[in-house]
Formats: structure tokens, C-alpha cells, sequence
């Protein structure tokens, strides 16, 4: 006989069966009951041990099941947890091998509840505690493990685990590859008769081994060692066991995520011979199991976890069927960085001061207020690499200044070395402006023509083109299909005169220039990175070939991370910053207001990280044309 299935997955049967070659013609009850009178006398000496197979890790937001990742608590993070599962014939007793005899359940039935916290620190480290507690439980008679009449029943305190966790490699600085250390310690709180302890202190040193994709694809990989005290109890002897677990994690629709584990241990003790207990048996004492559940994040931390498994491999402490739901809550997940830098604390050498990230060494994480070292901070430094030479003229700036007007002249060579050089493409080696170069009257500052003289003819003189063009969008009357509504310069179509809606990257309606692509900024500021000063020339483009557009509302907005008052005035920050650029591009600043709106006008959910980043955005709204008010729009006319 054998204790298995849920049970103990040994092979004393197939043992035992030939031993008793010869009662060939004894029936299969016959057999059972040899075997219980056999076995009774040493039975009175049986041992409990605990044979629960499956442990919930304390933090299910960011684990898989019962299968660790390296995705740990933040530093001074916390997490608390709720584990409930229900087990079908986690301990059975069998006669053959195909476990189609059961001869007793010892446990045919239990509902175990598990409380769990987790603290983190120096977002290298947690510390977590799991208490277990069978709410309710039943089986049959225990007559094989030394106690005839007697059932196990009611509620029961399993073993305490106390669990330290490490991480070695973290995953955002090695490809998405992760590898930590964890070392679940069990401490005898358990209850005895019912089978929940090992009688002793017991430890599994474990290895945890995972990668994890951009899109949220979590796969990982444990490898541990149970050390735990030697118990028998029948025929199965409870001892050191290999454990292993393999689990999968992939976002379904967001919230939901799919999550699967197989796990399992292969004991390293032997079973005995249920017919000669000082002789054992052959077995491989491998047990195999599966679990698959869903999981939804709800925000703000808190995760529920629902989902089933069973035995693929029978082994004892493998039931037949498994139901589990968890609740879980965390006040942050994997390093943190307090600073808001982009650069985790444990790497951030000025953790509670932000890096700037302005090119010069910002790897370190503490901010370089005046990088050149010539005593002008750099906010206010117009030459940041550039030391300021001190010659008394506009020292304040922190530029050298070899051609003091700034206008690319040299001051040796610079017949108006006060007066700036217009650079206009007209006799710009002298030095001077140039302000009417095709000497028609009209200022180039306002010529729209600065190379074509005016024709004076009392149609539009001030404009300083010669007018051959109604809508004055460039294309001749004679070819302009729409020779009353002006061309849109952007690219597309531009020779048929007649306004377009749409182009590459920027999209003109009746109340908003549409861009399709993000406007990005260094964290937490208001600084432009490079990579969007594209998309914000063809803003300026379409400004600058549409004149008619006479007002225009820069708005920012900004994701829920962070307090409101900070995001309002961060947004508000922003859209001045892209007025600036837009200022500096040639578009008139009167043409332009900015309004932060902070984050009050979500387009997304700020559960995820996409959800949130759709919301750090920047739009135009266009308030007027030719000087009139749109109607419906926020600041403009009212329609009547």
C-alpha cells in the first residue's frame, strides 16, 4: 500500500505486490485489510508532518502564484495580502499504482486561509511574514498512522513562514533579465494532528531566475532546497526534497493579466515498505502540479488573484483539485527613486536632489549648477560648456562674448558691432541690419515679400508683396482653386491653392492644430528634449503659413502621478516652455497664450503606464482667426 494523491505518490504497492506474489487468489479488500493489520502496531509510533505543497508568495501584485520574480518592494514600501484556497483529497491513502483504491482519506477536504506582509528596504530587500490558517477541514479514520477512531476536523494554525528576499541583478538594468535570492524559513506553529507540521525550524535557500518584456511578458524560473526535519509517518518518510517552480504572467486586456505556474519537488528520502518497515522502496518521489488564474489590478496598489489546479504528477500534499483567490495591496513596487531623476536611489549619488539632465554628466544624479565653472549658474548661463571671459560686457550672461552684438560678425570686422546684422540673406558680411532690403518702404520685419518690391497699387501695400493673389496663400489667381480661402503651406497639395486639413505630422481643424506625435519633456520639468523639437517645427510651420490663425491656447496636461498642485503648476510650466520655443521659431508671442491644466482632463486611465503616458500631453487650441472669436471653444465666443 501507498499513501498518496494529494497523497503520498509512492510505489510500496508495486513493492509489496510482489512480495505477496503468492496470495494470488486473496480479493483486493482481502489485501487492504492485511495490510492495515500489518501496519497498525508501528503505526502507533507515526509522526505528522505538514504536507502542504502550495505557498502563495506574499506579494501577488508583483509575483506569480506560489513562483518568486525580482520585482521587489520599494524601499520603505509596504504589502499586506489575502490568500484563500480550497483542496479536494490533498491526502489520501492508495493501494496500487494507478491510485484507482483508495483505502483511507486521512484529509478529504480543506479551506486554508493565509494573512501575509512585506516590508522593503533599500529597494535591494524584503522581509516578508505568511501565517496559514485551515478555516476548515475533514477526512476519515486515522487507524493507519496510529490513531484509530480518531478524524481530523475544525480549524487548525499552520507553520509560520518568515521570508528574506534579495535582489542581485535588477531587471530594468540588465535587459529585462532578473536574478534574486530568497530563503523561505517555516517556524513550528503548525497543529500536529492535522498534519500542518514539520515539528522543527525548516528553511528552502531558493534561486529565482526571471525576464520580462516591454509589453509585460513575465516569465521566471525558482530552484530551491527544503531542509526540514525528518519525520515518518505509515510509510512515507518526510525529508529534505528538491523544489522547483516555472511560471508565466501575460497581460490579456488591460487590467486583466493571465497567470500560470507548474511546480513541484522530488523528495530525496525513500518510502518504506509498507510490508517491511526497516526496508524501502523504489520511487522516484517526484510530484508535479499545475495552476492557472486571472488577475486584475485595480489601482492604487491592490490586485485580486482568482484561479484553480490540481496534481499532474500525484505526490503527497497533491490534492485532486485546488481553488484559490487572493487579495493584494502595495504601496510601491521595484526600486524607487525618491528624487524623481530617473535614476534609482541605490545608483543616485544625490538621492534627495534631482540630476538636471543637461547633457553634462547626468549619470551620477546629482545636479551641476554651473557646468563651464565660470560663476554664472546654469539657469541662467546662456553658454552652460562655455566659460563667460569677463570682459565687462554682458558678463551676466555667462557667454564669452568676441562679437558683442551676437550677430555672428566679429567685432574687428563688424561695421555696426552695437547693432545686430539681421541675417537675412542680404549683404550680411557688414554687420548691419538691413531692414528693408528691397527698398519698397516696408520694413522686412513686416514684409512679407522683403526680396520683391511693392507695387504700391493701394491693394494690400503693407503687406510688401506685389498682389496677384486674392487670398495671398502664393498661388497666382489664374491657378488657385480656391482663389477666396487660402492655401495651407504644409507639404501637401500646396500648388492647388486651397486649404488642407491635414499633413505628415500635423493635423489643422476648424478649432485645433491636431500633432501626432508627443511633445516629450525631462522628468519632472519643463525643459523640450530634443527629439520633439521636430514636431514643434511643423507647429510653427503651420502658424507661419496661416496667418489667418490669429489666436492660439498652448495647453499642458500631465499624468495623477505626483501631488495636483505640482502637476497644475508642472503643466502650466510646460505649455510656456513650448511657447518659448514656438516664440523662438518666429512665431509672434501675441499670437500664443499657455494654460496648465495639471491633470483634471484625463484622456486615459492613470492605472497603467500607457494609460498615463497618453496623458502627458500638450494641444493647440485655436481661439480666433482673422481677429474674430471661435463660438464653443473654452475662452473664445459664445454661440447664441
Amino acid at each position: 500500500m501507498k499513501v498518496d494523491n494529494g497523497t503520498w505518490t509512492k510505489s510500496a504497492v508495486r513493492s509489496l505486490t510482489g512480495r505477496l506474489s503468492g496470495a494470488v487468489g486473496r480479493t483486493t479488500l482481502a489485501l487492504v485489510v492485511t495490510l492495515a493489520s500489518a501496519g497498525a502496531a508501528w503505526a502507533q509510533g507515526a509522526e505528522a508532518f505538514d504536507y502542504s505543497r502550495f505557498e502563495p508568495q506574499p506579494t501577488q501584485g508583483s509575483d506569480l502564484l506560489n513562483v518568486s520574480s525580482s520585482e521587489l518592494l520599494g524601499h520603505l514600501r509596504f504589502a499586506a495580502g489575502l490568500f484563500f484556497l480550497y483542496e479536494d483529497d490533498p491526502l489520501t491513502v492508495v493501494q496500487d499504482a494507478d491510485h484507482s483504491a483508495v483505502v483511507s482519506r486521512a484529509v478529504d477536504q480543506r479551506v486554508v486561509g493565509e494573512i501575509a506582509l512585506a516590508f522593503g528596504l533599500f529597494d535591494r530587500f524584503s522581509l516578508a511574514v505568511a501565517m496559514p490558517f485551515v478555516l476548515t477541514q475533514g477526512g476519515g479514520d486515522l487507524e493507519l498512522f496510529g490513531r484509530p477512531g480518531e478524524s481530523i476536523g475544525g480549524a487548525a494554525p499552520g507553520e509560520l513562514r518568515v521570508i528574506p528576499k534579495v535582489l542581485v541583478l535588477a531587471p530594468d538594468d540588465f535587459g529585462g533579465f532578473g536574478l534574486h535570492l530568497l530563503c523561505p524559513i517555516t517556524i513550528p506553529t503548525g497543529d500536529d494532528d492535522s498534519f500542518l507540521s514539520d515539528g522543527g525550524v525548516g528553511a528552502t535557500p531558493t534561486l529565482g531566475l526571471d525576464f520580462r518584456t516591454e509589453g509585460g511578458v513575465v516569465v521566471a524560473l525558482n530552484a530551491g532546497y527544503r531542509l526540514r526535519p525528518k519525520r515518518v509517518a505509515y510509510n512515507y518518510v518526510s525529508d529534505d526534497a528538491i523544489e522547483w517552480g516555472l511560471g508565466l504572467k501575460v497581460p490579456i486586456v488591460e487590467p486583466l493579466a493571465l497567470v500560470g505556474t507548474a511546480f513541484g519537488s522530488v523528495d530525496t528520502a525513500k518510502s518504506l515498505d509498507p510490508s517491511d518497515f526497516t526496508s524501502e522502496v523504489s520511487d522516484t518521489g517526484l510530484t508535479v502540479e499545475g495552476a492557472l488564474a486571472v488577475q486584475l489590478e485595480l489601482g492604487a496598489g491592490l490586485a485580486i488573484t482568482a484561479g484553480a489546479g490540481g496534481a499532474l504528477v500525484r505526490g503527497v500534499g497533491s490534492p485532486d483539485f485546488r481553488a484559490f483567490l487572493g487579495i493584494d495591496w502595495s504601496s510601491g513596487k521595484g526600486p524607487q527613486d525618491g528624487d524623481g531623476d530617473g535614476i534609482f536611489d541605490p545608483d543616485d549619488k544625490c538621492p534627495d536632489q534631482p540630476e538636471d539632465v543637461d547633457g553634462f554628466e547626468d549619470h551620477d544624479g546629482c545636479p551641476d549648477l554651473d557646468d563651464d565653472q565660470d560663476g554664472v549658474p546654469d539657469a541662467g548661463d546662456g553658454c552652460p560648456r562655455e566659460a563667460e571671459d569677463m570682459d565687462g560686457f554682458q558678463d551676466e550672461d555667462g557667454c564669452p562674448d568676441p562679437d558683442n552684438d551676437g550677430d555672428g560678425v566679429g567685432d574687428l570686422l563688424d561695421k555696426c558691432p552695437t547693432e545686430k546684422e539681421d541675417r537675412d540673406g542680404f549683404e550680411d558680411d557688414d554687420g548691419c541690419p538691413d531692414l528693408d532690403n528691397d527698398q519698397d518702404g516696408v520694413p522686412d520685419a513686416v514684409d512679407k515679400c522683403p526680396d520683391e518690391a511693392e507695387d504700391m497699387d493701394g491693394l494690400a501695400d503693407a503687406d510688401g508683396c506685389p498682389e496677384a493673389d486674392a487670398d495671398e496663400d502664393g498661388v497666382p489667381d489664374e491657378k488657385d482653386k480656391c482663389p477666396d480661402r487660402p492655401e495651407t503651406k504644409n507639404g501637401f497639395q500646396d500648388d492647388d491653392g486651397c486649404p488642407d486639413t491635414k499633413t505628415r505630422d500635423v493635423e489643422l481643424t476648424a478649432q485645433a492644430i491636431r500633432i501626432k506625435k508627443s511633445v516629450y519633456f525631462a522628468k519632472d520639468r519643463d525643459t523640450i528634449l530634443p527629439n520633439s523639437f521636430p514636431i514643434l517645427d511643423s507647429v510653427a510651420d503651420v502658424l507661419r503659413d496661416n496667418p489667418f490663425i490669429t489666436r492660439v491656447r498652448v495647453e499642458g496636461h500631465t499624468d495623477s502621478e505626483g501631488p495636483n498642485d505640482f502637476n497644475l503648476e508642472l503643466s502650466q510650466r510646460r505649455a510656456e516652455s513650448v511657447i518659448a520655443y514656438l516664440v523662438e521659431k518666429g512665431i509672434a508671442a501675441e499670437r500664443l497664450e499657455a494654460k496648465g491644466y495639471g491633470e483634471e482632463k484625463p484622456i486615459a486611465r492613470n492605472v497603467t503606464p500607457g494609460g498615463r503616458a497618453r496623458n502627458r500631453r500638450v494641444e493647440f487650441k485655436i481661439l480666433s482667426v482673422y481677429g474674430t472669436l471661435l463660438p464653443d471653444v473654452e475662452g473664445g465666443a459664445k454661440s447664441k
